[in-house]
């Protein structure tokens, strides 16, 4: 059995000894940059892989590692192993993750996660529907769940909140799973499609306490928003206007939710990063530079004071140049109307502004520099146009994913969004001195994970 953190080691110490000047070392780089990325692709090939991501996946297939990767959502590393080693399908529980069949006890807890086997289905980023239909008729409880550092997690909230699976979902609740899990509201607020949440109310799911309100708020999913208003959710049992106009939300959602009651001049504010000023709806309107939202807000009977002090930020998210200087302390708001119009047409103004090392947060991001964020929304002329002006590409945020290239590997996730190019920006970060990390492998998803197989591990120079 390899090992792969010898073969790590192996490989940087082949880069040192290259960089030392080794002739047997730098010959068997090919004369290529001495750098882990190329020394890795060369002990890969010399073990008859095609590169290092397919040896890794090789040497870290296993029953267990592959269950793992099927429940945790990481389809593309899932398949990776067990294109490496195809005898694993025959595994009863990796045929249970892959919707093939089960044929033990339908509730009886297993390896590796000592879940239900309902869970394991409902939780699966394969095709599993069917077969957890089969397990609920042969009798599996639809209120299995399991304990992690949140509580509990519901095989319903498996299929309603993270596979975003109608069918499923209703088959669970029909069978008697309780809808008020304090997960699946929630969490199926993010899917395009509001069948989970249309279901999910209709079996008597209540919004109080559940913040699935504001989830939906955080997309603009404006039917999510109706349906719960519909189903008695109360607009103000939170700062919703003003959460409605700092998401971006437009004037159809703002006026949905007045419409059912809610405060009009109640303040908000990223409230969960502790102690932040709060500002009213209109006030969020105007220093994000939306005028006619701001307007629509003043008819709806929406007080006009407005502080001063925010007039610079108003000014960058219009396009201006501030007339007078910034605070000195940006609140997150400020900090977002800046990363924001960088991102939506105004980098130079920003940069003249700010510089290429300002760093900011957006929604319940990290702080991250203007590069990260870039990287984060897969846009590769931004990324080139900050690396002209100075961005450092190693820059770290202080998240566990910390570089740009890192946020670019998790950003992903959500490729298939218009104008996403994660690969132009992998490439544009590496050329700048980026390097890669074989635990992008895990997170990536869509165009870029196909390249971090095929050349992540290979010199990104080739």
């Amino acid at each position: 059995m390899m090992n792969v953190e010898q073969l790590r080691k192996q490989a940087k110490e082949l880069v040192k000894a290259a960089r030392a000047g080794d002739a047997e070392a730098l010959a068997r780089l090919e004369g290529r940059e001495p750098i882990l990325a190329r020394a890795q692709l060369v002990l890969a090939r010399e073990h008859g892989y095609p590169s290092w991501a397919a040896l890794a996946a090789t040497a870290e297939a296993s029953i267990e590692t592959v269950v793992l990767a099927a429940t945790d959502g990481r389809r593309t590393r899932a398949e990776l192993m067990l294109a490496a080693r195809p005898e694993l399908e025959g595994d009863p529980w990796v045929r249970l993750v892959l919707g093939v069949d089960w044929r033990g006890d339908p509730n009886m807890p297993g390896e590796p996660h000592s879940w239900a086997p309902l869970l394991y289905a409902c939780h699966s980023c394969f095709q599993t529907t069917a077969l957890a239909r089969e397990l609920l008729e042969r009798g599996a409880d639809p209120n299995a769940c399991f304990v992690n550092e949140y509580g509990n997690m519901s095989a319903l909230y498996g299929a309603a909140g993270i596979r975003h699976d109608a069918e499923l979902t209703r088959a669970l609740l029909e069978a008697g799973a309780n809808p008020d899990d304090g997960e699946s509201l929630y969490h199926a607020t993010a899917a395009e499609s509001p069948e989970c949440v249309r279901i999910l109310l209709e079996h008597g799911a209540q919004t109080a306490g559940t913040n699935a309100l504001a989830a939906a708020l955080d997309t603009e999913r404006l039917e999510h928003v109706r349906l719960m208003l519909e189903h008695g959710a109360d607009p103000n049992e939170n700062f919703y206007v003003a959460h409605a106009v700092r998401r971006g939300c437009g004037p159809e959602l703002i006026e949905l939710l007045i419409a059912h009651g809610a405060d009009v001049d109640r303040p908000g504010g990223e409230t969960w990063r502790g102690d932040v000023p709060l500002r009213t709806p209109y006030q969020h309107a105007l220093l994000r530079g939306k005028d006619k939202l701001a307007e629509l807000l003043a008819r709806l009977g929406a007080s006009t004071e407005v502080d001063p002090a925010d007039d610079g930020i108003a000014s960058l998210a219009r396009g201006v140049r501030p007339q007078t200087p910034l605070p000195e302390t940006l609140d997150p708001d400020a900090q977002e109307v800046i990363v924001l119009s960088a991102l939506r047409g105004n980098l130079d103004l920003v940069l003249d502004v700010v510089g290429p090392e300002f760093s900011g947060v957006v929604g319940g991001s990290p702080e991250g520099t203007l590069l990260h964020h870039a990287a984060w929304i897969g846009s590769c002329e931004l990324v080139g146009r900050l690396l002209e002006r100075g961005a450092d590409p190693l820059a770290a945020s202080g998240a566990d994913f910390d570089t740009p290239l890192a946020w670019a590997a998790l950003g992903s996730q959500h490729h298939e969004l218009p104008n996403r190019d994660f690969i132009g920006v992998a490439e544009r970060l590496t050329a700048a001195g980026a390097e890669l990390e074989l635990r992008f492998l895990d997170v990536a998803d869509g165009p870029l994970a196909e390249w971090l197989q095929s050349t992540s591990i290979a010199s990104p120079k080739e």
